[in-house]
């Protein structure tokens, strides 16, 4: 905390803003993957949305603007939060047919969510 003294609170408060565009792309994200998945089908939506994801921490990497990461983390957490719920809702559709066979194979849903991870 040091180095948050010598400039004033400045970084820790940057810091939280950028943090802050991250959470707020994310419930954007989550709002939007239901509607993302009925439109272009589950399978293209969580491709688009991993690829959104990867591109944005690509902009981040490359942002040297503080407005600009903010941006990219805000794409990324929307990116990031669309993924998994899409990936949680497509869970169940390719998991055991029967209540009882899913007692005896509790790995198989787990193993198809791994394979979008």
């Amino acid at each position: 905390m040091r180095c948050c003294s010598r400039s004033g609170g400045r970084f820790r408060y940057g810091f939280g803003l950028l943090r802050t565009a991250e959470a707020t792309g994310g419930l954007l994200g989550a709002g939007i993957a239901s509607r993302l998945g009925r439109r272009l089908g589950t399978g293209t939506a969580l491709s688009g949305t991993a690829a959104v994801e990867g591109l944005a921490i690509l902009g981040l990497a490359s942002a040297s603007n503080p407005y600009v990461a903010g941006l990219a983390l805000a794409v990324c957490g929307a990116g990031m939060d669309a993924t998994i719920v899409l990936l949680y809702a497509a869970a169940p559709a390719e998991g055991p047919d029967h209540p009882a066979s899913a007692d005896r194979a509790p790995g198989l849903v787990c193993r198809s969510r791994a394979a979008w991870v």
